[in-house]
């Protein structure tokens, strides 16, 4: 039993036309089983129209419709209209950026990271690895965008609170982030809100 817009035939060509490798031609013997009809191929068990398929890079590389992908180098944003139609604009990294591959998929990515760290009796390292030593029941700002306006506002608070009820001990009892017009908070026992 095929699925729709397919047809059983006995003597088909070697190669299966799919989105991912839409051509028939290919040296082998005849195949039997289901086929496509014509302006159609397969996208994974099902016949689709060639213009609900995806799109091909000049690597082979395919990409479903809607899909974003940088190329040249990050010179190009390109996106995948479908019906094998790459549109592209010119892009470039921001100086603070580099053109790389992060987990297979090429992009402008930052050049470095940093860390900053509240733990314990409450220490802070900053992002230039400075220590200091907070004892008040404060709220304090670890992190959030300088004077940039492309990256989307966020930020990180911790919470110090007295430990027993000692102005001269405290430690990190809570642990907010502000994003995306979302507050999360990690507190005291790991319990996240």
């Amino acid at each position: 039993l095929c699925p729709p817009n397919a047809e059983y035939i006995e003597c088909g060509p070697a190669c299966i036309p799919t989105c991912m490798e839409p051509s028939t031609n290919c040296s082998g013997s005849c195949i039997t089983g289901c086929f496509c009809k014509p302006g159609f191929v397969f996208k994974g068990r099902h016949c689709v129209p060639l213009d609900k398929c995806g799109c091909l890079d000049d690597n082979n590389n395919y990409y479903e419709p809607g899909e974003i992908v940088f190329g040249d180098g990050c010179t190009k944003l390109c996106r995948c209209v479908g019906n094998y139609t790459l549109e592209c604009v010119d892009n470039s990294c921001d100086p603070t950026e580099e053109c790389r591959e992060v987990n297979g998929v090429a992009g402008c990515y930052p050049k470095g990271t940093s860390t900053c760290i509240a733990s314990g009796d409450p220490h802070y390292t900053s992002f230039d690895k400075r220590k200091y030593d907070f004892m008040g029941n404060c709220s304090y700002l670890m992190s959030s965008p300088c004077n940039d306006t492309t990256v989307p506002y966020f930020e990180v608070h911790t919470d110090n609170e007295y430990r027993y009820n000692r102005p001269t001990i405290s430690y990190v009892n809570a642990v907010h982030v502000h994003a995306q017009m979302i507050k999360i908070s990690i507190l005291k026992g790991g319990t996240v809100q």
